[in-house]
C-alpha cells in the first residue's frame, strides 16, 4: 500500500514503541515524501536497520533527525 503522507514537513514518532519490524512501512512513508525536514524517532527500539532505511529513502530535504534513546 502506498503511503498518502507525501507532503509532511515534520514527523514526530517519539516513544511509539517502533522496532525494526516497522521498517517496511517507515520506508514507504519516507520514500514517498519529498518535503520532510524534521524526523523525530527518539525513545524507540528501531535499531540500525532503520538507519539504512533513512539512507536509502533519498530524503534530500531532511535537516533534522532525532535518534536519541534508541537501540543503535
Amino acid at each position: 500500500a502506498r503511503s498518502g503522507l507525501t507532503s509532511l514537513t515534520t514527523l514526530y514518532l517519539w516513544q511509539n514503541e517502533l522496532t525494526p519490524a516497522c521498517q517496511q512501512r517507515l520506508e514507504q512513508t519516507l520514500t514517498n515524501n519529498h518535503s520532510l525536514q524534521v524526523l523525530e524517532l527518539g525513545r524507540n527500539s528501531i535499531g540500525d536497520v532503520v538507519l539504512e532505511v533513512i539512507a536509502r529513502s533519498g530524503l534530500t530535504s531532511l535537516t533534522t533527525l532525532y535518534l536519541w534513546q534508541n537501540e543503535l
